[in-house]
């Protein structure tokens, strides 16, 4: 009975790693370069990225947000936390 929590916490970060990889997928950027174009912690956004690793807070989705608005991909912190919302969409500015 004690491995459900455990188990259910993994999923969880499991699947909000994958929408954040997801998300810098789209720009088209590696981590490296995504990183160092928007001033983030290349360790912390692998983190991020990675299931095992740190969880991301409201505000570092926030920030997060504000910089895959300037690539042209818009999506909600409730997205990125949770799943819920609209997927992400690329809207181009010409």
């Amino acid at each position: 009975m004690g491995n459900i929590i455990p188990n259910t916490i993994s999923k969880e970060l499991e699947a909000r790693a994958k929408r954040i990889w997801k998300l810098r997928q789209l720009t088209g950027l590696i981590r490296m370069d995504f990183a160092k174009r928007y001033s983030l912690d290349i360790d912390k956004l692998k983190k991020w990225e990675e299931p095992t690793g740190d969880d991301i807070s409201s505000q570092e989705a926030k920030e997060l947000i504000v910089a895959l608005k300037k690539e042209g991909i818009h999506c909600s912190v409730e997205w990125i936390l949770q799943g819920l919302g609209n997927a992400p969409e690329i809207r181009m500015s010409f």
